[in-house]
């Protein structure tokens, strides 16, 4: 796989939305990267020619072999099992044991804790609740005890093998509760993306771009993980929600990931980035391939890739092809 160029595209949302394609390009004599093309694709025809022709047609121009998506590239448990379902509780399937085994070890420690001092852990879990303003996001993980109770309402539910994937598990508890006090909103593999862009997307693989290597990553782990390393503050990631205050949240930031991990970017590709969300977080799925591409992504557990259906090639042995990128 080529390590000097890898493409950023944002698919999640509804099917009458538009995309963008970021493509971050290392130039050797410089050692520096660069935001070499922003290409705006609508569904609409632009000029006769369909998003699909027009992806074709920049996949060729720009040779690019690495593509990051925030869709899930991969199908749940359900949709290539041929057994009579009696239900998830009592699912047979060795994948679908392994992660029930997984979310009742975490709750077994929990109840532990419990058991062993009630008062304090009440105590330390209410206090644990508050939220104070210069509480940090990554205080703990959301895995580490105490569990919070929205994380432990959500591992009480299980794993829907006809919805989830192994990987949303590994996630939830490393992003449950930071995305949910950020974002109001958990992560989900198959919650915000229309059914019309999970087709298109296995069109492209199958027909059209077969030759590109399809990477999985999400925005807000992104985001998250810039945090982690305090590159950006805390109060920008709080403005991208707000109507009014959005725009000038995703110019900051842009600001401080050009100056801190010296990407060149030029203005208007900044403006379009700024106006349109949509850009923003398909810049974001670059610099997570960007970083993978250096050999610095979070290794999910063996449990977590167990997944039948991954049809993608994993890069530089490392066992994930969802990247969590690390800065």
């Amino acid at each position: 796989m080529e390590r000097n160029k890898v493409a950023g595209l944002s698919l999640s949302g509804g099917r009458h939305e538009n995309f963008y394609l970021v493509l971050l390009e290392h130039f050797q004599e410089m050692d520096r990267w660069f935001l070499s093309s922003l290409t705006a694709l609508k569904e609409e025809e632009q000029d006769g020619e369909s998003s699909d022709e027009m992806m074709r047609r920049w996949a060729s121009k720009h040779q690019c072999k690495m593509v990051v998506a925030d869709i899930p590239l991969s199908l749940p448990f359900c949709q290539s099992c041929h057994l009579l379902c009696k239900g998830e509780e009592v699912c047979p399937v060795s994948e679908v044991v392994s992660l029930r085994e997984v979310i009742a070890k975490m709750l077994e420690s929990d109840h532990q804790r419990y058991n062993k001092n009630p008062k304090a852990y009440e105590r330390d879990r209410n206090q644990d609740d508050l939220i104070w303003s210069d509480q940090q996001v990554w205080d703990k993980l959301s895995d580490q005890h105490i569990l919070s109770r929205a994380f432990k309402r959500r591992l009480k539910r299980g794993i829907a093998p006809y919805w989830n994937r192994p990987i949303d598990l590994w996630l939830w508890g490393n992003y449950y509760d930071q995305m949910l006090s950020l974002f109001q909103s958990a992560y989900d593999s198959f919650g915000a993306t229309s059914l019309m862009k999970l087709f298109k997307y296995q069109y492209w693989k199958r027909y059209s771009l077969q030759e590109i290597a399809w990477y999985e990553s999400h925005a807000s782990v992104v985001l998250l993980e810039l945090l982690r390393v305090q590159m950006i503050p805390l109060q920008r990631v709080r403005e991208l929600c707000h109507l009014e205050l959005g725009a000038n949240a995703r110019l900051k930031i842009i600001e401080e990931i050009e100056r801190k991990l010296k990407i060149f970017i030029y203005q208007h590709d900044i403006e379009t980035m700024v106006k349109n969300p949509k850009a923003f977080a398909s810049f974001l799925l670059a610099l997570s391939g960007k970083q993978m591409l250096h050999g610095r992504a979070r290794m999910a557990p063996k449990w977590a890739l167990n997944d039948p259906l991954i049809e993608i090639p994993l890069a530089d042995d490392r066992s994930a092809h969802f990247i969590a990128p690390i800065f």
